[in-house]
């Protein structure tokens, strides 16, 4: 990523404000070399859902990322999300799911800094133009919009590397007076995150790489990498070898046994398995995530103790009153 100019902050904040939902949301800070941070793994995928592309920054953002999309009750989400540094109304607000909610607004992330009383400590840079430093906004990871019983209500996946990361830079190639300086920043940029998002009633949820089972992860960005394609088989043939797949659960047959029947009707091996995992990944088949996703391999049912919606429920949760 190239040096942080007045332009590039101008770009976030024309990206982001006004605020915008579904096919017209978009991030701060897209996945291209010219802007993703030099240290990161970026990535696109393309959501059939938001029906648009989503930019993440390491392979842990990109499995949550991919896991929240696969959430039946998520309906938006927003990947590198600018924290306002204005008074601005909560994130819900203007969004269909959210009429008749009484939303909370907050001061921004300036007004935040001010309250602490460490106003100066703001994120800013220098705009020669203008003769005068400028602040600049703080960006988030994912922000989830999902649905209960309640009404529409927010999460915020902080995601980073390990466990101890969050709230900290990335330490790869920093001396320690270096690294001190930039921890310093980072710990405040956090408290700014975490007062903003308090203020708006939203929870802040810690994402690291060993949140996930590697195999549910490894599974995910499998999924959402073909969920997107256009398969091109008629849809009576899709639904006959869907069927198909779920007979063979109870029977606990490799998806080989599966695959071969249809090849011998000439289907294509590629758009059969194309065809389960869509299947897959729109919930029309429902198989244990937390076993590798091979063909040669009995596919088993999702049983209760291995749902991924039930194991990693508090990740979704709206909070300790939920």
């Amino acid at each position: 990523m190239g040096k942080l100019t007045p332009r590039r902050v101008q770009t976030m904040q024309t990206r982001q404000l006004p605020r915008a939902f579904g096919p017209f949301y978009q991030a701060a800070m897209d996945s291209s070399p010219a802007e993703a941070p030099s240290y990161s793994r970026p990535s696109k995928i393309y959501s059939m859902r938001m029906q648009r592309p989503i930019h993440t920054m390491s392979i842990t953002e990109t499995a949550a990322a991919s896991f929240a999309l696969l959430h039946p009750k998520l309906f938006e989400l927003w990947d590198q999300f600018m924290f306002g540094m204005a008074p601005e109304n909560h994130f819900l607000h203007g969004h269909p799911k959210a009429l008749g909610l009484q939303l909370p607004t907050t001061v921004g992330t300036l007004g935040i800094a001010e309250r602490l009383g460490k106003l100066m400590r703001h994120p800013k840079i220098y705009d020669s133009e203008l003769g005068m430093m400028i602040p600049v906004p703080v960006l988030g990871d994912l922000l989830l919009f999902l649905e209960d019983d309640k009404g529409a209500y927010c999460v915020d996946w902080d995601v980073k590397r390990e466990d101890g990361d969050h709230g900290l830079p990335v330490r790869e190639g920093q001396k320690k007076i270096a690294l001190n300086k930039a921890s310093r920043k980072s710990l405040f940029k956090d408290d700014l995150k975490t007062g903003l998002m308090d203020e708006l009633g939203i929870r802040r949820v810690r994402i690291s790489q060993n949140t996930f089972n590697s195999v549910f992860a490894s599974n995910l960005t499998r999924l959402v990498a073909v969920h997107a394609s256009c398969c091109k088989l008629q849809d009576e043939l899709q639904l006959e070898i869907i069927e198909a797949f779920k007979d063979s659960l109870p029977k606990v047959q490799p998806p080989t046994d599966v695959i071969a029947r249809f090849v011998r009707k000439g289907v294509s091996a590629e758009k059969i398995v194309e065809v389960l995992d869509q299947a897959i990944w729109s919930h029309r088949l429902e198989v244990d995530l937390f076993q590798e996703l091979r063909t040669d391999v009995p596919l088993y049912p999702r049983a209760s103790g291995r749902d991924p919606f039930v194991v990693y429920a508090q990740l979704f949760s709206r909070g300790s009153n939920d």
